[in-house]
């Protein structure tokens, strides 16, 4: 089982329809259905083609978001969705492949999700996971320091022993670059 971090919203704007709704989305609203995208060059050229002035780096980072959506995450993977609503984070399992929904404008691309937990607070996690949680990024796999194991833990009603601090050639360094919101 890998550990994903999916947003819904800038704002978190799309949190409780998630919730409500047993799914986590992404947004992208400009973008075409994708999932006929067998390949990430497939998805890149269509990319390319719905964001024809994003930088380089942009549209790296971006479509390998978009593409841990539509194929990285798997059936069976959980999910946290950090809800900038609350002082909480939503955990649950993936239950089901991407999907496109016609007619819906932010939450068109969506995964199905059995949430176990929807309130679990901010500080039930160590600062570790909390950096972790807190990255920019919409998609991200979170895996540095037990971290699925830990999440497990806490969604059991357990506190996770915190990974002691080693000060390595950069592994201290948040994951994909904390949000502060977050913390």
């Amino acid at each position: 089982m890998a550990l994903w971090m999916v947003r819904a919203g800038q704002y978190g704007e799309d949190e409780q329809a998630c919730i409500a709704g047993n799914f986590v989305s992404i947004g992208w609203s400009a973008m075409p259905d994708f999932g006929h995208c067998k390949t990430r060059e497939e998805l890149r050229a269509l990319y390319e083609i719905t964001y024809p002035v994003a930088k380089k780096n942009t549209a790296a980072n971006e479509v390998g978001q978009l593409w841990a959506f539509l194929d990285r995450i798997q059936v069976g993977d959980w999910v946290a969705l950090p809800l900038k609503n609350s002082a909480a984070i939503a955990i649950g399992e993936i239950t089901g492949k991407y999907q496109f929904i016609k007619g819906v404008d932010r939450t068109k691309f969506r995964r199905n999700v059995k949430w176990f937990r929807t309130d679990i607070p901010r500080t039930a996690f160590d600062q570790d996971l909390l950096y972790s949680l807190g990255a920019f990024m919409t998609v991200c796999q979170i895996q540095r320091n037990d971290a699925e194991n830990r999440i497990k833990a806490i969604v059991n009603g357990k506190h996770a022993p915190a990974v002691p601090a080693i000060a390595t050639d950069g592994d201290d360094i948040p994951e994909n670059n904390p949000n502060v919101e977050l913390m």
